[in-house]
């Protein structure tokens, strides 16, 4: 699926409901971004700024007045255009276009590097890249091995109602290489599962033990999640959109990263006992 942008939206693209804004070179090219790479890039960027010592968190909440509004920009690594910032002409132009070699900045710092392309080379926008994807990586690791029942109590309590941690002794159980093929699930969702395996026996617990007091909690949890991602399958979305799009819908769409922990930690719990996605 493709998210075409001409002139008149140049700015911005609506995924799940919220607008997020595109923009760089400065030029009258129609854009084609694949959902899924949009979806991975805010998700690997945990919604910040990737820009060295910013961090900035790209959505701003919702006031009383007001719904929430995105404040990122995509920016290309390589210039989209063969004449924009750091541009290459011998490179493809779909691969231009693509999730490598796209970078989630802040207005401020996305201006700046697309108007001094000669001081932000290539090479650096991808090693802050790189570096930023595993601080993201780092965060939401300790966040998830931070969870614990009362956060999971919190999560699960708003999910059921819209539709003393346990350090796990032996490995959790490891998603079979066939279902991630099957389900076009890549390495990127691969190493996100990874971490939320960190948590998969404290999350069975935590269904089990909730289960016994308030008898088909666990039916209900497994039931909402499946409502919503027949909800996604009919809309058309797949692969790695389709998993990201659960995630942020179970955090609400939430830029905490102990909120996206436990996200990341029910999603994966479901997914690795085949309630969600095809086994």
């Amino acid at each position: 699926m493709f998210w075409t942008l001409d002139r008149g939206d140049s700015r911005s693209v609506i995924i799940r409901g919220s607008i997020y804004a595109l923009d760089d070179e400065q030029d009258t090219v129609t854009r084609d971004y694949l959902t899924s790479d949009i979806k991975v890039l805010w998700g690997q960027s945990g919604c910040r700024c990737a820009f060295p010592g910013c961090r900035t968190v790209l959505v701003e909440d919702a006031t009383p007045h007001d719904s929430k509004t995105v404040l990122g920009k995509i920016a290309h690594i390589v210039a989209d255009s063969d004449k924009g910032p750091r541009a290459d002409p011998s490179m493809p132009a779909d691969v231009r276009r693509r999730e490598p070699n796209l970078v989630l900045l802040c207005g401020v710092h996305h201006d700046v590097v697309d108007g001094q392309p000669n001081s932000y080379t290539v090479a650096e926008l991808q090693t802050w890249k790189t570096d930023h994807v595993e601080w993201v990586r780092s965060r939401l690791t300790d966040a998830v091995a931070a969870v614990d029942f009362a956060e999971l109590q919190r999560l699960t309590k708003v999910l059921v109602l819209q539709t003393a941690p346990r350090v796990a002794e032996v490995a959790p159980p490891t998603p079979p290489p066939e279902k991630l093929r099957k389900n076009e699930l890549t390495a990127a969702v691969t190493t996100r599962l990874q971490i939320g395996s960190l948590r998969f026996l404290d999350v069975e617990d935590f269904v089990a033990r909730t289960t016994q007091s308030d008898d088909g909690f666990g039916e209900r949890l497994r039931a909402g999640f499946r409502e919503r991602y027949e909800v996604l399958i009919d809309s058309g979305l797949t692969g790695d959109e389709l998993f990201e799009e659960l995630v942020d819908w179970a955090a609400a769409g939430s830029t905490e990263f102990d909120v996206m922990a436990a996200a990341l930690a029910v999603v994966t719990y479901l997914f690795t006992i085949c309630d969600l996605f095809e086994p």
